[in-house]
């Protein structure tokens, strides 16, 4: 495939997964956020689309792991040379994977007005809101980098 193609196949898919996320999130902040649910501990709220949130967490998570371990295996068998490289990327995805699950927590949450204590489910969610934290923070920290012009420093020392 070219080049050109590839791009804008990520780019659509991008795009794509952009505005699902927006319409989960919509439904999920402005669709019966405000529920509550009366309890012997007092009163909870209960979002009407949580569900829906975990579940596209639960496949953006499926989607990023997957891409991980694919473009690894590509970059393993289409560079040698890069082989370490790509190990490095798999290693990486591995350990803030790990450190997630060893911060899960199983404390119940409020589901479709009970509350929700399968652990795996519990602590798969909070796998995946550590993760997009991780994401959020390196994202927020590589583009301030990038915009302070840090990386020009580096490519002349390289040469």
């Amino acid at each position: 495939m070219k080049a050109g193609v590839e791009n804008k196949i990520s780019k659509s898919v991008l795009a794509l997964l952009m505005i699902i996320t927006a319409i989960v999130l919509v439904l999920f902040y402005f669709v019966g956020f405000d529920n509550t649910v009366m309890l012997k501990s007092g009163v909870k709220t209960d979002p009407e689309n949580l569900d829906a949130l975990m579940i596209w967490m639960y496949a953006l998570l499926a989607v990023g792991a997957l891409s991980v371990v694919v473009m690894g295996v590509m970059q393993l068998l289409s560079d040698l040379k890069g082989a370490l490289k790509g190990l490095l990327y798999v290693a990486v995805f591995a350990a803030v994977i790990g450190i997630a699950f060893s911060l899960a927590d199983t404390a119940p949450v409020m589901k479709s007005g009970k509350a929700h204590t399968v652990e795996f489910d519990l602590i798969i969610s909070d796998v995946c809101i550590y993760v997009q934290y991780f994401l959020l923070t390196a994202t927020t920290v590589l583009t301030i980098i990038s915009l302070t012009g840090v990386t020009k420093f580096f490519n002349k020392v390289k040469e």
